[in-house]
């Protein structure tokens, strides 16, 4: 996932920000992205019980627009977006002919014919050239990758940073997977949604307008405990919401049969494997994050996929319980278990036990429906001001 060598890297607009945060720089999909600042583990954390800022301007975004825009996204994405309400968006996937998966995007409807798209870091043009491929459809297509940057801002006091910010009236009717404003003439857009499973918000702007939007939120998030989150803590983040990374746990094999069925409507799925999210029993992971056998009943049946430390989980009697549950004991000392996904040729049942093997060692995990319990996201703007201000 992570690279320390290669050739020159791209760099987002606030990579100054990042070094004079003293962050460890490394590539990633080409870009010079912080994976820490002082520790993954507490960026991790703060996300759970303050806000963490990220920059995820590398990612790829672009405007679809034009009378028959319908028609081709029916055609070639995995949702169906004719009860998408305009100043909403959804999750779904860019699939190919053989249901192999070419990129998962979340998608904003501007208007009834014209939507925002945001897809993986490099995978615009891809994505745009799949869409010109049904050339029955005439539609403009215009790409703001290096136009626009995104600073993200998750964590349950993420509203009190925004509403400090923008106004409390702003927030009073904001739903989730819903967003507001435009990046236009220097404004920003704001939408309820992210990448960690917690309650907080994606901000897009024009690149210029970044560094100011960056030092502005932090100074008001000073008292708040706001910390500045690398990609390292992305990840584990992600995983224990039980969220897929494109070309890692998705990819180039028929999609079906895993946690993420619900973002394809109307399809026919045939797919001969079968992926899991798990947990383990302690702290430990594989030496690679993306390597390493899954044995059942001493056969392999598959491969690792995704293997990190969530590190805000536990297990208390075989329960999984993470440092924001109600019924985690006072004062205990959460360590972090490991968990990930799993891709297997067999169906398997919810607390299967299976052996992940890198040749180097063995970890004991359970298959679970879900990794990270008691999640905030989908929590409304009234329960997180009255639990979190």
């Amino acid at each position: 996932m992570f690279s320390t060598t290669g050739n020159k890297m791209k760099e987002t607009v606030l990579i100054n920000k990042h070094k004079s945060l003293n962050g460890k720089m490394a590539s990633f999909n080409g870009y010079n992205m912080p994976l820490w600042y002082k520790s993954a583990k507490n960026e991790h954390l703060s996300v759970l019980k303050d806000v963490g800022i990220f920059d995820t301007s590398h990612m790829s975004f672009f405007t679809i627009e034009g009378g028959e825009v319908s028609e081709l996204l029916d055609l070639s994405f995995s949702r169906v977006l004719d009860h998408l309400k305009v100043n909403h968006l959804i999750y779904g996937l860019f699939l190919d002919d053989k249901n192999f998966v070419i990129d998962d995007s979340v998608i904003y409807k501007f208007s009834e014919n014209k939507f925002f798209v945001i897809v993986n870091c490099g995978m615009d043009e891809i994505v745009i050239n799949h869409l010109k491929s049904f050339d029955l459809y005439r539609c403009k297509i215009v790409n703001y990758s290096h136009r626009l940057a995104k600073i993200d801002v998750q964590g349950p006091k993420s509203l009190k940073l925004l509403e400090n910010y923008m106004g409390e009236e702003l927030f009073n009717n904001f739903g989730y997977f819903t967003f507001k404003g435009s990046f236009d003439n220097g404004n920003i857009l704001i939408s309820r949604s992210g990448y960690t499973g917690e309650f907080g918000f994606e901000l897009y702007v024009e690149s210029d307008k970044a560094p100011k939007l960056w030092d502005t939120l932090l100074e008001l998030g000073s008292d708040l405990g706001i910390t500045p989150c690398g990609l390292a803590s992305r990840d584990s983040l992600r995983t224990g919401a039980g969220l897929p990374l494109s070309h890692q746990d998705i990819g180039p094999w028929p999609f079906g049969n895993t946690p993420w069925d619900f973002c394809v409507e109307n399809r026919f799925l045939n797919s001969p494997f079968y992926t899991y999210s798990y947990v383990g029993y302690d702290v430990r992971k594989l030496h690679e994050s993306t390597k390493g056998d899954v044995l059942f009943n001493k056969s392999i049946i598959g491969r690792v996929l995704t293997c990190v430390t969530e590190v805000s989980i536990t297990r208390i009697d075989e329960e999984i319980l993470s440092i924001t549950s109600d019924n985690l004991p006072r004062d205990y000392s959460v360590k972090g278990l490991v968990s990930g996904f799993i891709r297997v040729n067999i169906p398997l049942e919810y607390g299967d036990i299976v052996i992940l093997n890198d040749g180097k060692r063995e970890l004991k995990v359970q298959i679970v429906k879900n990794i990270r319990p008691n999640r905030t996201a989908r929590l409304s703007i009234n329960r997180i001001r009255r639990e979190y201000e």
